[in-house]
């Protein structure tokens, strides 16, 4: 904060303090501040509107935002959000913006899953598409880690833990299974997505800001049914062994550091660009026209289905990053 040109008006409240200290409440929160900006949420240990974020103070984390974030607690807010919506598919298609996901430890989903991962049907989409499904743990796990593409040998393992079904119900891990995006729309024969930004500036009223973001593009290319999780995963976390070797050894294949970070980092106007000359779209305005305006609906169910728990406060807000890919039919999926 003091390189940005402010003033650290508590400087003995701080990330690195004992656990003792901090859960105890050892030190008052000055009441006069605009604004506390703090890492991790204080609601489980201060009252939201008592001991911070009162009046005119704001705070940088929303109490209740779990269905946003977490990755268990977003697909049941997706299958509750489908379900309000089910006889209405022109208010919100639940085969758009979002892949169909199941939870393994709900053993309704499980058992559904599990009908169709032993189904001819199965044989049939992964004999057609190569891979069908991507296995995620629902929370805490991050920069890929929790993210498995079901090749054979995921399946095996998929297969044996829930003995083909038969332990929906009994096994509480907290796996999520999910439609992978088969015909991933590709860059030089490599798979992106998008990591895009999005504010909530207040929880009462709901106020939500969109803002551009990047592209992460991935270093190797693209074979759906692999071992090489830096194949189908964009995770920048991926990446990091082979700029680091281009880092020390001078180069990579033949690529400097900074080669290889112009390849794994694209603007938008690049992919628009990219997608003009290589004629995948004809409309030069086509970030405004319709990219820009597809995100911003996402965003809007994204929020209406996970807002419900939220503190409900003019003074709470967070910003937050959306991965997002597109299929090579330019439709656009959360992921």
């Amino acid at each position: 904060i003091p390189r940005l040109g402010g003033r650290d008006l508590i400087p003995y409240v701080h990330s690195c303090m004992s656990h003792a200290i901090e859960k105890e409440l050892v030190y008052d929160l000055r009441n006069d501040l605009n604004m506390y900006f703090t890492t991790t949420s204080m609601c489980d240990y201060r009252l939201v509107g008592k001991q911070f974020s009162c009046l005119t103070q704001e705070s940088n984390h929303i109490p209740g935002h779990d269905h946003l974030y977490r990755k268990d607690y977003v697909g049941v807010s997706l299958i509750e959000y489908g379900k309000l919506y089910a006889d209405r598919p022109q208010c919100f298609n639940d085969e758009k913006f979002f892949p169909k996901t199941w939870i393994l430890s709900e053993k309704e989903q499980c058992l559904e899953f599990f009908s169709i991962f032993n189904s001819e049907q199965y044989l049939e989409m992964k004999k057609e598409r190569g891979l069908v499904y991507i296995r995620k743990i629902g929370a805490d796990a991050h920069q890929g880690a929790g993210v498995f593409p079901v090749n054979d040998k995921e399946e095996a393992y998929v297969r044996k833990k829930y003995e083909n079904g038969t332990l929906c119900g009994e096994i509480d891990d907290n796996n999520l299974m999910q439609y992978a995006i088969y015909n991933p729309l590709l860059l030089n024969g490599r798979k992106f997505d998008f990591r895009m930004f999005m504010m909530i500036a207040s929880t009462n009223p709901l106020i939500l800001y969109y803002r551009d973001g990047f592209l992460r593009v991935s270093l190797r290319d693209y074979t759906p049914n692999t071992d090489e999780r830096g194949a189908i995963l964009t995770n920048i976390a991926l990446s990091k062994i082979i700029f680091k070797l281009a880092k020390e050894n001078g180069t990579y294949n033949g690529y400097t550091e900074d080669d290889l970070m112009n390849q794994a980092f694209w603007t938008m106007p690049k992919l628009e660009k990219f997608l003009l000359d290589t004629k995948v779209i004809d409309d030069p305005q086509w970030l405004d026209n319709y990219l820009r305006p597809e995100f911003k609906k996402a965003y809007i169910h994204l929020l209406r289905m996970s807002s419900g728990p939220f503190a409900k406060r003019s003074s709470l807000y967070e910003v937050y990053g959306l991965d997002f890919m597109l299929d090579e039919k330019l439709n656009l999926w959360f992921i």
